[in-house]
C-alpha cells in the first residue's frame, strides 16, 4: 500500500480518537501499594516498565485469564498496559464505582498511530480500532495516565510526573566481545522498523566494503531477506517473541549493535530501550543524534551519537570495527551507567 493511501486514511480517521483517556489526575506509587496490572499477551513493555519496579504485583494477562473481579479487591490501584481485552474492559465498566484508581499506561503513540505512513498499515490501522473502541470506556474508569518519553507526555500535554521511562530489565552480567574473528555488528530492528531496515542497507553495504570480514546480523522475515540478498557476511534471523528474544540477547556476545530512527511523528515518542538491548548484548551502541538517545546517551563515552546520513554512520561503524581499546572503554561506561540506573531507581527483577 503506498504512503498516499496510508495518509489518506490517516486524514479520514475522526480526530476525536487522536487522544488520550479524557481524566488525568494524580497518583503517587508507593513500593507498598498492591498493584494489579492488566495487559495483553507477554510483552517487553511490562518488563521495562513495571516488573522492574513493581516484581510482587499481581500481572493479569487479559488475552487468556477469564475476567473475574475477585482478583481486583485487594487492590490499591489497578494498571492498564496499552490495552486489555474487551470482556476485561467489559467488567471493569460494570465495576466501576468500586474501583481503586484505574492508571493507563502507554509506551507507543498509539492514538496517532495512523498518522505515521511509515509503520506497516495493518498493524497500525488494527492498532487504532483497536484503541477507538476502548477510549470511551477509558474515558469512564480511568483517573491517570502515564506514559513513557517525554515526546508522549509534550505531545499530549502531560507534566513530568505523568513519564515512567524504562528501566533496565536485568543487571548487565555481560561482558564486552572476546572473540578474535570477525568484528559482529547487529541490529535488531522490529516491522515497525521497516523504514530504517530499508535505510541501513546502504549503509552496511558500504561498510563491508570498507571492511571485509566485518559480520552483520538483522531481524526480518523473507522481504528483509530478500533485501540484503547478496551482501557478503549479513545474516538474516526470524523475528522472535519477547521471552525468547530476552534469553538470546542475553547469551549472545556481539560487538556493534545499531539503533538508528529516522525522524517521523511515531519515533519521536519512542523511549530508548534500544539502548539497554544493545548493551545486554555486550555491544557498544551507535545511535542516532537527533532522538531520544541524547537523553541516555553521551557521545563518545557510553555510546556514539551520529547524524542520520549514510556516509556518518558508515564512518562512525568502520571507526568502531578498527578501534578495539575505544569499544572496550565505550561498553564499559555503558555498562556502569545501566547499574547506576538500576540502583539509583530501585529497579528489581
Amino acid at each position: 500500500m503506498t504512503v498516499t493511501v496510508k495518509k489518506l486514511v490517516a486524514r479520514l480517521w475522526p480526530a476525536s480518537f487522536e487522544r488520550l483517556p479524557g481524566k488525568v489526575g494524580p497518583f503517587t506509587f508507593s513500593s507498598t501499594d498492591n498493584l494489579v496490572v492488566l495487559h495483553f499477551g507477554d510483552t517487553p513493555t511490562l518488563d521495562y516498565y513495571w516488573k522492574t519496579r513493581f516484581p510482587t504485583a499481581l500481572y493479569i494477562d487479559t488475552a487468556c485469564e477469564k475476567s473475574d473481579a475477585e482478583l481486583l479487591n485487594n487492590a490499591s490501584a489497578i494498571v492498564l498496559v496499552r490495552h486489555i481485552s474487551p470482556v476485561w474492559q467489559k467488567m471493569l465498566l460494570a465495576e466501576s464505582n468500586s474501583l481503586p484508581p484505574v492508571l493507563v499506561f502507554f509506551d507507543d503513540d498509539i492514538p496517532g498511530i495512523l498518522n505515521d505512513p511509515h509503520i506497516p498499515f495493518v498493524y497500525s490501522l488494527k492498532t487504532a480500532i483497536r484503541y477507538a473502541r476502548a477510549l470511551k470506556i477509558f474515558d469512564k474508569i480511568c483517573s491517570s495516565v502515564y506514559v513513557s518519553s517525554d515526546g508522549l507526555a509534550v505531545k499530549y500535554g502531560l507534566d513530568d510526573q505523568s513519564v515512567l521511562g524504562p528501566l533496565p530489565v536485568e543487571p548487565t552480567g555481560s561482558v564486552l566481545s572476546q572473540n578474535d574473528g570477525p568484528v559482529t555488528i547487529f541490529y535488531h530492528g522490529t516491522a515497525s522498523h521497516r523504514r530504517e531496515i530499508l535505510w541501513l542497507r546502504d549503509v552496511i553495504a558500504e561498510v563491508v566494503k570498507r571492511q571485509p570480514g566485518v559480520l552483520f546480523e538483522l531481524f526480518g522475515e523473507k522481504p528483509v531477506s530478500k533485501l540484503y540478498q547478496g551482501i557478503e557476511g549479513v545474516r538474516v534471523v526470524h523475528p522472535m517473541k519477547w521471552q525468547p528474544f530476552l534469553t538470546y540477547s542475553a547469551s549472545v556476545s556481539y560487538d556493534i549493535g545499531l539503533a538508528p530512527l529516522l525522524d517521523s511523528p511515531f519515533n519521536r515518542c519512542r523511549s530508548h530501550v534500544k539502548y539497554y538491548d544493545i548493551t545486554r548484548a555486550s555491544g557498544v551502541g551507535i545511535y542516532s543524534e537527533n532522538s531520544v538517545f541524547h537523553t541516555v546517551i553521551k557521545s563518545g563515552e557510553n555510546g556514539l551519537l551520529v547524524k542520520n546520513s549514510v556516509q556518518d554512520w558508515v564512518d562512525a561503524i568502520c571507526g568502531l570495527v578498527q578501534n578495539g581499546n575505544m569499544r572496550r572503554r565505550m561498553f564499559e561506561n555503558a555498562s556502569a551507567h545501566i547499574v547506576d540506573l538500576r540502583e539509583t531507581s530501585g529497579a528489581r527483577g
